[in-house]
């Protein structure tokens, strides 16, 4: 029995198809079995450690309120109740007031402005309040953990689960427990 040519041809091309079939079928049980199947639970769990240093940053200018230049009134960058940041941050040793002021500013999306490199950084304005707009004794001064800092930002170094405060005074200091004495 002779088999005519186109019907032998369309019997290869037959062959390939479910060969072709077969394989793919292979390759995704293969695939599949490789595959770790996770459940909730795991699937939400992150691999990642994350750092139970943190740091609390509060930025306010309570002070100003009633004397804020008519620019910043009722505008988005100063809320009415004065408190501009309050939030917590990764510490990472060798942290300053000011590197976790811009951690904090960054994670909250608040415009910092500030003067001068390394130990010798000075924060002129924060959320576009800046020094003088109060007066010609206003401007920002910093603590930690309530104590006012009487050095530069960059080398006021603080420890995990301070709480550093950003204040804006109308006053010199003296309206925000810090007054000037003179020293």
């Amino acid at each position: 029995m002779v088999i005519p040519i186109k019907t032998t041809i369309k019997r290869v091309n037959n062959m390939k198809k479910q060969i072709t079939l077969i394989i793919l079928f292979l390759y995704l049980i293969t695939s599949f079995c490789a595959c770790s199947i996770k459940n909730v639970d795991d699937y939400y769990q992150t691999e990642e450690t994350i750092s139970t240093d943190t740091v609390n940053v509060k930025v306010d200018c309570i002070t100003a309120l009633s004397s804020l230049p008519k620019e910043l009134e009722n505008s988005n960058y100063i809320p009415q109740d004065g408190i501009i940041i309050d939030t917590v941050v990764e510490y990472e040793n060798g942290d300053t007031a000011f590197t976790v002021l811009t951690k904090a500013a960054k994670k909250d999306k608040i415009m910092i402005d500030y003067n001068g490199e390394g130990s010798s950084v000075y924060v002129r304005g924060i959320s576009y309040l800046y020094e003088f707009d109060c007066g010609d004794l206003s401007g920002w001064m910093v603590s930690i953990n309530g104590e006012f800092s009487d050095v530069g930002a960059n080398s006021t170094y603080i420890k995990p689960n301070d709480t550093v405060e950003w204040r804006y005074t109308c006053d010199l200091g003296s309206d925000i427990g810090n007054a000037y004495t003179g020293e």
